[in-house]
């Protein structure tokens, strides 16, 4: 059985949708919990307009950054075996969770379970990069996950997997009150250390790229992505060269675009840089020294332009 875990923050437009998504599910053996971060609009009244006993909708007295501290409120509220997440601007499609459950039947020594996703932005709707990458190799263990992501191919997403209760407590769950942004990243990364993945070439959910994020939009993309400095720890602790390099790469991967929006927007360009793993990729980080010397100016323009044709051509849009 699941724990369905919404994390919810001013959400009106797209929180009933989100819902729907999961009381429409194949597989009915679930509760949902929608935990209220402090909204100020309509999205809690339109959550008590549902009547499903499925439904807990829990309330924070205070509002976390970025959502992490909801969903661990949720974590630490969880009934189940298993929980699973979603976004409040996202959905599920309808045999998501029968699929989760075929997957832990078939592979019941393994506690991650993952899938294939679409992205919707605008009237273009297209499946992640890992899939595309692994549809013909249907449903497989995936155990070298950070050279994946390090290729522009991340397996996970918040909304495409289900993970063993116990297993997800013991890695210290999201990184509470401890960054704006990147803390889901850095979570993938602790779950997969140690763990290996099952994953599914179903498409089960559908990430929402229309939606305004107000974090992401005003703030952190021009922070020190948290990730890297979780990396710096955990390389302490690895001797292998191979397994410590792949940390870096992963790091690195989720600063790039981070680094791009810096120079870009001419905002903390020195301090963002410093959290780039400048041995593992040094033609990446002197590229980045070399595009800083253009004034803003003249790269808003030019970075409008590459977002427009990297939404439209690319296996998958991260940025």
């Amino acid at each position: 059985m699941f724990s369905v875990i919404i994390p919810l923050y001013n959400k009106e437009k797209y929180i009933a949708d989100s819902i729907q998504s999961v009381l429409n599910q194949t597989f009915t053996e679930f509760e949902l919990l929608i935990v209220d971060d402090n909204s100020t609009d309509s999205s809690v009244s339109i959550v008590k307009q549902f009547s499903d006993s499925r439904i807990r909708l829990i309330h924070r007295t205070e509002r976390g950054f970025g959502g992490y501290a909801a969903r661990n409120e949720g974590v630490r509220q969880a009934k189940f075996d298993y929980v699973c997440f979603l976004d409040a601007d996202d959905s599920y499609r309808l045999d998501y969770l029968l699929k989760m459950r075929e997957l832990i039947e078939r592979f019941p020594f393994q506690t991650i379970f993952a899938c294939g996703w679409t992205e919707k932005a605008g009237n273009i709707l297209k499946t992640n990069a890992f899939y595309q990458y692994a549809e013909r190799k249907g449903i497989h263990i995936i155990d070298n996950y950070f050279s994946h992501v390090a290729k522009n191919r991340p397996p996970l997403w918040t909304a495409n997997f289900a993970v063993k209760l116990q297993v997800f407590k013991k890695i210290g769950m999201f990184p509470e009150n401890k960054c704006k942004r990147g803390g889901d990243v850095e979570t993938w990364m602790r779950l997969m250390l140690n763990n290996q993945m099952v994953w599914s070439p179903y498409i089960g959910a559908v990430y929402n790229k229309d939606v305004p994020d107000a974090v992401t939009k005003s703030v952190s993309d021009t922070e020190i992505p948290y990730v890297y400095h979780s990396v710096k720890q955990i390389l302490t602790t690895i001797s292998d060269a191979k397994s410590a390099n792949d940390l870096k790469l992963y790091a690195n991967f989720y600063a790039k675009m981070a680094i791009l929006h810096a120079i870009v927007f001419n905002i903390n360009k020195k301090e963002v840089l410093k959290g780039f793993f400048k041995d593992a990729e040094p033609k990446w980080f002197f590229a980045f020294k070399f595009l800083a010397i253009f004034p803003s100016l003249l790269l808003k323009p030019l970075f409008s332009i590459y977002r427009k044709l990297k939404l439209k051509f690319d296996k998958s849009d991260l940025g």
